[in-house]
């Protein structure tokens, strides 16, 4: 697909959303939500018509199928053979962004906490940002809805090229999912419920993980001390100070 360059293309989204009017993040956590619902409703309701299908006569009612937010078993039909292992070492240079943050960051302006975030990701590019199919398809699928289908579908294709991209059960919520096996420390995210403490301790009996919205994680986050940690101890094949963080390495996308 021919695509402008980052920064063309998030021009052309502000000059789009400045004629529209503004969004607000609380459309946007709606606008997923609902759709999120809708897609779990919809596997819930088809597996449930499934078991009633193989009933062997036996009167008795099917169990309806368990949602849990991340998917542990082993796949057991031939579409799920390749989904990603669960990472065995995560690492906190490895980030996940979910698609609230995402669509922030694309249609609400380069002041806003999301822009901030992600840009802090994609200015080191040592840091690794995470995504599945899922979490982008509806990262697009609300852009579409909010902005056109032409620049939801530029906006996958640079999002492809930067993420890596691994693969869940499809009933998995995309942003856990993600982090659990792509072995990401970081979740950022608007989703309320993520972010309380119960979920929070929950997920690390799990996982190492914990989810922020984008402005508590730019006000942690530490180039200087990570890069350090992380970085430096694996870069040994070039004679430069590489224990000495060298700042960004990357320009702007707005540039």
């Amino acid at each position: 697909m021919n695509t402008d360059s980052w920064s063309t293309l998030l021009k052309r989204a502000a000059d789009l959303m400045n004629e529209h009017g503004d969004i607000g993040r609380t459309q946007i956590k709606q606008l997923l939500d609902d759709r999120r619902t809708d897609r779990l409703e919809s596997s819930e309701n088809s597996e449930y018509q499934t078991d009633t299908e193989r009933q062997t006569g036996d009167n008795k009612p099917p169990t309806p199928p368990e949602s849990a937010s991340i998917s542990a078993q082993e796949p057991k039909t031939e579409s799920e053979l390749s989904i990603t292992e669960p990472a065995t070492d995560p690492m906190p240079t490895s980030v996940v962004v979910d698609a609230d943050v995402f669509v922030a960051d694309f249609l609400c302006g380069s002041d806003t906490d999301a822009r901030q975030a992600i840009e802090i990701l994609w200015t080191h590019s040592w840091m690794t940002l995470f995504a599945s199919n899922t979490l982008l398809t509806d990262a697009q699928a609300l852009i579409a809805t909010l902005a056109t289908d032409q620049l939801a579908r530029e906006w996958r294709a640079h999002m492809t090229d930067w993420c890596s991209i691994v693969t869940h059960p499809p009933d998995d919520h995309p942003a856990l999912a993600t982090a659990y096996r792509g072995g990401a420390m970081h979740i950022l995210s608007f989703n309320d419920q993520l972010r309380s403490v119960q979920a929070g301790a929950s997920l690390r009996g799990q996982f190492p993980v914990s989810v922020r919205d984008p402005a508590a994680y730019t006000a942690v986050f530490s180039p200087d001390r990570l890069y350090n940690a992380t970085v430096s101890d694996t870069d040994t094949d070039t004679d430069t100070d590489t224990d000495t963080y060298p700042g960004p390495d990357r320009a702007s996308r707005m540039q």
